[in-house]
C-alpha cells in the first residue's frame, strides 16, 4: 500500500466499522452510499463485471480526504476512508453560530458557539477525531485493472467527483448544488472474452486453394 495511505490508516485508530455492501438492495448500506453490481458489460472484445459506489457529500471539501482502497493481502476488502464530520463542521462553524441568536438569553447560543470551538480545536491537533475507517467486506475478489476511461493505479481505487443542480421545491425556487463521488472498479475472475469472429470468405478462399492443388495432383497422377 502506498505510503500516504498508511499514514492515513495509522492515524485512523478511533473509530473503525466493517460493513457487508447490499448489492440486492442498494439503498440500504450505510454513510448513504449506494453500491451497483453490473454483470456482463461489454467493453472492447471482452465482457466484464463492474462494481459502482456512489457516495453523497454534504461539503465538496469533503471529496479532498475521502479514499478507497483494496486491501493489499485480501482481494475482497475494501478499505474506505472518510471524515467525521463535514469541512464545514470545522472550518465554518462561526458562520452557523452567527445566524441564530437570543437578546433574552444571549447563553442559549453562546455557550454552544463556545463549545464548538472548544471541539474544533481538538479536531484541528488529532486526525482520529476528523478521520473514520469503514471497512467494506464483499462476496468475491476485485481488481484495480484499469478499464475503458477508468484509469485505477495500484490499490488505489480512483474518485470521480460530480456535481447536479437541484430545485429546493420552495416558493424561494432555491437551486442548489449536490456534489457526489463514485468509483467503478471490477469484479476479478468473471471476465469472459469474445473470441474474433472467423471471416467466412477467406475459410472459402482457402479451401478452393486446397482444392486446386489436389486436382492438380490427381491430373498428373493420371
Amino acid at each position: 500500500m502506498p505510503s500516504r495511505s498508511k499514514a492515513a490508516f495509522e492515524q485512523v485508530t478511533m473509530r473503525h466499522q466493517e460493513y457487508c455492501p447490499n448489492f440486492e438492495h442498494p439503498s440500504l448500506n450505510n454513510h448513504g452510499m449506494m453500491w451497483f453490481r453490473d454483470n456482463k458489460v461489454e467493453i472492447g472484445d471482452k465482457y466484464c463485471s463492474i462494481i459502482t459506489i456512489y457516495q453523497p457529500l454534504y461539503d465538496a471539501r469533503d471529496a479532498k480526504v475521502i479514499e478507497l482502497y483494496l486491501d493489499h493481502d485480501d482481494p475482497t476488502l475494501l478499505h474506505h476512508i472518510h471524515p467525521t464530520v463535514p469541512v464545514l463542521m470545522q472550518k465554518d462553524y462561526l458562520q452557523m453560530h452567527e445566524q441564530d441568536t437570543s437578546l433574552e438569553n444571549p447563553k442559549v447560543y453562546s455557550e454552544t458557539k463556545r463549545n464548538h470551538k472548544f471541539h474544533k480545536c481538538k479536531m484541528a491537533k488529532n486526525d482520529n477525531l476528523k478521520l473514520q475507517l469503514s471497512d467494506y467486506r464483499l462476496p468475491f475478489p476485485l481488481t484495480t485493472e484499469s478499464f475503458d476511461e477508468i484509469k485505477n493505479y495500484g490499490l488505489k481505487i480512483k474518485k470521480h467527483l460530480r456535481c447536479v443542480e437541484v430545485e429546493s421545491g420552495t416558493k424561494l425556487n432555491i437551486v442548489q448544488k449536490c456534489y457526489f463521488v463514485f468509483w467503478k472498479v471490477m469484479i476479478a475472475g468473471e471476465t469472459i472474452y469474445d473470441p474474433p469472429e472467423e471471416i467466412f470468405d477467406d475459410v472459402i478462399a482457402d479451401a478452393e486453394k486446397r482444392m486446386m492443388k489436389a486436382s492438380a495432383k490427381m491430373k498428373i497422377s493420371k
